[in-house]
């Protein structure tokens, strides 16, 4: 794989909040002051030197499958091996993503306010914090490398803790319905060729297939592929048609050609420099955050069941090389002309039923296989391009890395990383208690604590140290 070890080579690396702004505020003097309102930073800090390098390798993956922009771009290194330095032009990020994502964050703050309302003071040097702020325009220019990972690889405010809220929508861009999602792809169904006899030719473009059981899908479903205008050396929409029955209007075996009525949809998408981007919707196409539990489940996940648009849709497709192969149960009906003639023809005019049997064909006698290896193998090169890795080793790098700020319990070695407290950790969690349930981290109570609590407490331990900046007034 592609090497990062860069960033664990040079200088000694920051070892708290504090240290992480100092280095930022540096970093920013080599920026163009034109641009450092686009500039943001994303920190290796608390990673420790033994993880970095994984960590560099998916954040550079994700940065990329969040963009628009036609050019693979690399996250560049800041000078002291620190952070790493973004510009939102380059990705075609919104400073309002950014801030919105920023406002959730509790680990570098240079003010706090107290369960009263009243504003207290932070672990920021002040003056570094306004520094950084006023060149950049942003509250909060600086963010964790491993949280900014997590939290726009899911998406929407979730009701059961904000753990589970997140921006993947926001940074990606996305519309608010698959009908504007195949505007901006330039994805058609079919287009009509004028010919010389004065009758309009119609290609049909849209191909497809179906299963009767899946990884994720509770009900049989349909499975289709458009061509697009938007992709690297292919280009594409892929669409699953997900339904709460295997019966009637639901059913993939007597409404063909994509007609099946839809309770839902997943799409998988290229985007402009081969990367993948991920939609989902309800019935009526309108962007949902995650699949409803009675359409789909992703089963025998141990953390979560929920299928949640961004993160557990490369969990399931990215180790397939970006497509989940599947053999179409359909294709044999169609190959079958007298059977799929009387299927499409009942109750129909002839011109329509010509039409329909047209468009059968050309769906289903599509070769979907080949179309899908395609599909993969420009994937795969597009990763290789990213770091260097196979798409399985990726999406388990990144998946992993999501998933370890998501649900792994904090333990003392990462507490202490995380605060840079070092050997005082023990003093300042017990200058906080009873305040803060953060003593099972201590030696006298080992143990591990929640993520969410860690960070509810988070602020309260922060506080307990004198900073250097104070020392100096």
């Amino acid at each position: 794989m592609a090497s990062f070890v860069l960033a664990m080579a040079i200088g000694v690396l920051p070892t708290d909040p504090a240290e992480v702004y100092d280095s930022a505020a540096v970093a920013l003097d080599s920026v163009n002051p034109a641009d450092r309102p686009y500039v943001r930073f994303l920190s290796l800090w608390p990673a420790s030197l033994e993880q970095q390098e994984s960590l560099s390798a998916a954040l550079s993956f994700w940065t990329n499958s969040l963009s628009w922009n036609p050019r693979l771009v690399q996250p560049r290194l800041t000078d002291d091996g620190a952070l790493w330095l973004l510009d939102l032009r380059d990705y075609g990020w919104s400073r309002e993503a950014w801030e919105k994502l920023a406002a959730t964050d509790v680990y570098f703050a240079v003010s706090v306010k107290n369960s009263n309302g009243e504003i207290q003071r932070g672990w920021l040097d002040p003056k570094v914090e306004a520094t950084v702020r006023y060149a950049t325009g942003s509250q909060k220019a600086v963010l964790r490398a491993d949280y900014f990972l997590a939290r726009t690889s899911i998406d929407g405010k979730k009701a059961d803790g904000f753990l589970r809220e997140g921006f993947y929508s926001d940074f990606l861009n996305l519309p608010k319905t698959d009908a504007e999602l195949k505007t901006i792809l330039k994805a058609e169904d079919k287009v009509k060729v004028p010919s010389s006899s004065g009758y309009d030719i119609i290609v049909f473009l849209l191909y497809g297939g179906a299963v009767k059981e899946s990884l994720v899908a509770l009900h049989n479903r349909g499975l289709q592929v458009r061509k697009t205008l938007i992709g690297r050396d292919e280009s594409f929409q892929w669409e699953s048609l997900d339904t709460d029955s295997n019966a009637g209007a639901a059913s993939v075996q007597k409404n063909l050609g994509g007609t099946v009525k839809r309770a839902g949809g997943e799409f998988i998408f290229s985007l402009p420099n081969g990367a993948h981007g991920y939609f989902i919707c309800n019935a009526k196409g309108e962007r949902l955050s995650e699949v409803p539990t009675s359409i789909a489940q992703h089963k025998g996940h141990a953390r979560e069941t929920v299928v949640l648009l961004g993160r557990k849709c490369n969990e399931c497709h990215g180790p397939a090389s970006g497509i989940i192969g599947f053999d179409d149960v359909i294709r044999p009906q169609i190959v079958d002309r007298n059977t799929a003639l009387a299927v499409i023809a009942k109750g129909k005019a002839d011109k329509d039923v010509q039409e329909e049997k047209q468009r059968n064909e050309a769906y289903y006698l599509a070769d979907l296989k080949e179309i899908r290896e395609k599909h993969r193998k420009s994937y795969l090169r597009v990763i290789d391009d990213i770091n260097g890795m196979t798409p399985e080793e990726n999406s388990k790098n990144y998946v992993r890395w999501a998933e370890a700020y998501l649900y792994e319990l904090v333990d003392r070695e990462a507490a202490i990383r995380e605060t840079g407290f070092g050997d005082e950790f023990d003093r300042y969690v017990k200058l906080t208690s009873p305040d803060t349930g953060l003593s099972p981290l201590t030696t006298k109570v080992p143990g591990k604590v929640p993520r969410d609590e860690f960070e509810e407490d988070f602020p309260r331990l922060m506080q307990a140290k004198v900073w250097p900046w104070e020392q100096k007034k």
